[in-house]
C-alpha cells in the first residue's frame, strides 16, 4: 500500500515542477487609474516577479525598459501572502525626470475561487527634488482595491521575458512567511521521505 502512495506523491512532485514557467495574473483596473491594462507576470519556479505593469491616479508602475532615460523605475520589495501558489505583493518605485517621485505597495489576498484574488493598493505621488514648479506637481495619497484573475501568458510576452535587451529587472525572489502552511512542493518532499523511511523501517522489522 505505501507504495501505491509513494508513486503518487513522486508523481505529483513530478507534474508540480513540470509546469514551470510564468503566470500572469491580471488586475481589475482600479478607480481613477489612467490608461493600459493592470498585470504582473511572475516566475512559477520561486514566485519572483519578472513583469509587472500598474496605472494609478498617482503614477505608471512597470518594469524598467532598458534605454529609457526620461523615467526611473524599480521594484523595491516582494513579500507573499501565500507559499506555492497566488501572486507576489509588491514594492515599486517611480520617478519622472526628477520631477516627481511615485510609490507603490500592491498586496493580495485570498479570493472566491481558486484563480481568482483581491487586490488592494496604496499608491502616492509628491514633487521630486529637482521639480522646477512643485506647486504644479499634486501631493496625492490614495488607496484602490479589486480583484485579479489568473489568465495565460501570450507567447508574444513569453518572447521578451526575462530578455534582457528589452527590460531590466533584478531577480527578486519573494519573502515567504515561516509561520505559514508549507507549500504543496514540500508537502509531497515530506510525503516521500516519511513514505520511505517507513519502508525501511517495514523491512527491518521483517527481518527481525
Amino acid at each position: 500500500m505505501y507504495k501505491k502512495i509513494l508513486a503518487l506523491a513522486a508523481t505529483a512532485l513530478f507534474s508540480m515542477s513540470a509546469h514551470a514557467g510564468y503566470i500572469k495574473y491580471e488586475l481589475s483596473r482600479p478607480s481613477a487609474a489612467g490608461y493600459g491594462s493592470n498585470y504582473i507576470i511572475i516566475r512559477d519556479q520561486d514566485k519572483s516577479v519578472a513583469f509587472y505593469s500598474i496605472t494609478t491616479g498617482e503614477g505608471q508602475f512597470r518594469t524598467q525598459e532598458v534605454g529609457d532615460s526620461w523615467t526611473r523605475n524599480s521594484l523595491i520589495e516582494t513579500t507573499t501572502s501565500f507559499t506555492g501558489y497566488g501572486p507576489t505583493n509588491l514594492y515599486a518605485y517611480n520617478w519622472i525626470n526628477e520631477s516627481s517621485e511615485s510609490r507603490m505597495w500592491l498586496m493580495f489576498s485570498a479570493g472566491a475561487t481558486d484563480d481568482t484574488f483581491n487586490y488592494s493598493i496604496h499608491s502616492f505621488m509628491k514633487p521630486g527634488f529637482n521639480a522646477y514648479r512643485p506647486d504644479s506637481i499634486p501631493t496625492r495619497d490614495a488607496y484602490y482595491s479589486g480583484t485579479a484573475t489568473q489568465v495565460a501568458v501570450s507567447e508574444g510576452e513569453l518572447s521578451w521575458l526575462d530578455d534582457p535587451r528589452y527590460y531590466r529587472l533584478s531577480y527578486d525572489v519573494p519573502y515567504y512567511d515561516p509561520t505559514q502552511v508549507p507549500e504543496p512542493g514540500s508537502l509531497a518532499l515530506l510525503a516521500v521521505g516519511a513514505l520511505g523511511a517507513f519502508g525501511v523501517a517495514r523491512r527491518r522489522k521483517k527481518s527481525a
